[in-house]
């Protein structure tokens, strides 16, 4: 648990945290990027499937390809990774 003080700085109130800690929050930050860079991966992978075909056949009842396009899923991905990419132009 980080414990921390409150010290009046330049811009009022700030937090402070022993180096332990801050070691802790490195590591645990670096934890969380490696893991949302597989997320990506992953994601960016599914998606290049999508790239390469028209979409599902057979996955309607009456037999006809559903369409990519038609998943909101692959939308909100794609979504995702634009954001991803903003954020790391930063």
């Amino acid at each position: 648990m980080i414990k921390s003080k409150n010290t009046k700085g330049l811009k009022g109130s700030v937090d402070c945290i022993d180096s332990d800690e801050l070691k802790t929050l490195k590591a645990d930050k670096k934890s969380l990027e490696r893991q949302l860079d597989e997320a990506r991966e992953a994601i960016e992978s599914i998606l290049h499937i999508t790239y390469d075909s028209e979409g599902v056949a057979g996955y309607h009842n009456n037999g006809d390809t559903a369409l990519w396009g038609e998943f909101e899923e692959l939308a909100m991905a794609e979504h995702f990774l634009e954001q991803l990419k903003e954020k790391g132009d930063e």
